[in-house]
């Protein structure tokens, strides 16, 4: 039973930092495009060679 609270838990703390990035990373392309661009294909490229499980 605890690991499932725990999951759960995680997974919620998961989905508050990606909110979080998402409304940074909104704001950041609001005011800097072409950066958040640059950091975009950064971000995508270090996700891409990360071991997907």
């Amino acid at each position: 039973m605890d690991t499932v609270q725990h999951h759960s838990h995680t997974l919620m703390n998961i989905a508050i930092a990606v909110g979080l990035v998402a409304i940074v990373g909104g704001a950041a392309f609001v005011f800097f495009p072409d950066l958040t661009k640059q950091m975009l294909a950064k971000i995508t490229t270090y996700v891409s060679t990360l071991p997907t499980k």
